[in-house]
């Protein structure tokens, strides 16, 4: 923890990475409630509840646990597919299902990866602006933190391992809200039947979750992480409206193509 309750002070080393597109990556996260608030009780109890490591099927389902290790690459999906190549292969499934040709093929792949690369940019950037403790350590701390609404746990534990820096923004979000709505805009609309394939290192099929929205394959994504107990439904949420900015704003100013300039 650090100097203040709330307030985490890891060095980050990603955040002198520059954006893609400039001002896209300037979408700024807004704040995040104060401890003190209803607001932030709320989201530490949800995850508290949701997110713990030996969570009954009442509180989180066997799907959701599923898609919080999936997308963490832990327990029986430690080698399973990252979600950079789960987005790559849902870009090309989808460019091969509507029979793009080459140029616009790469165009899709090269402005879904801008879009991932620069969401990833506001999500760290607000790591190192707002430093925002992670669940694991509010939830044993919240004896501190001023909010009758909370109540302290030092047996806590999340069901994937806490990451060694700060919660607010959320990266995993970002990477799925990137993709979906940047696919969404060169693809002419969110609506998309797909399937979202897992594989191991040797190409053997993890699992297989069929869609007909990419937004929703990005909500799994997000919500993974409070199922696996290290982010906040605030970090998700603020990512969410960031992200979908930076998304929208290289697709409207950059590598358009010939016909709309």
């Amino acid at each position: 923890m650090g100097s203040a309750p709330g307030r985490l002070t890891n060095d980050l080393t990603c955040t002198s990475v520059s954006p893609v597109a400039g001002r896209s990556g300037r979408y700024s996260i807004s704040w995040p409630p104060q401890l003190e608030s209803a607001a932030y009780a709320e989201t530490v109890n949800e995850v508290k509840k949701v997110g713990r490591n030996t969570a009954p099927l009442t509180d989180r389902t066997e799907e959701q646990t599923r898609f919080a290790q999936l997308f963490a690459l832990v327990g029986p999906y430690t080698s399973a597919t990252t979600p950079f190549r789960l987005w790559g292969n849902v870009a090309r499934d989808l460019a091969q299902q509507k029979g793009l040709s080459l140029a616009s093929t790469a165009r899709v792949f090269a402005m879904t990866y801008a879009s991932i690369h620069d969401s990833l940019q506001t999500s760290q950037y607000s790591k190192a602006v707002y430093r925002l403790w992670r669940p694991e350590t509010a939830i044993a701390n919240a004896d501190v933190d001023n909010n009758p609404a909370t109540e302290a746990d030092t047996t806590w534990a999340p069901l994937i391992p806490t990451p060694p820096y700060p919660a607010y923004a959320s990266n995993m979000t970002c990477i799925g809200t990137g993709a979906a709505r940047m696919l969404a805009n060169v693809l002419g609309g969110d609506a998309q039947t797909f399937t979202a394939t897992w594989y191991t290192a040797a190409n053997a099929v993890v699992w297989s979750e069929p869609y007909t929205s990419l937004w929703q394959l990005g909500d799994d994504e997000a919500n993974s992480r409070i199922w696996g107990g290290i982010h906040f439904r605030i970090d998700i949420d603020s990512s969410q409206v960031s992200c979908t900015q930076v998304a929208d704003y290289l697709y409207d100013n950059f590598m358009q193509p010939s016909y709309r300039r």
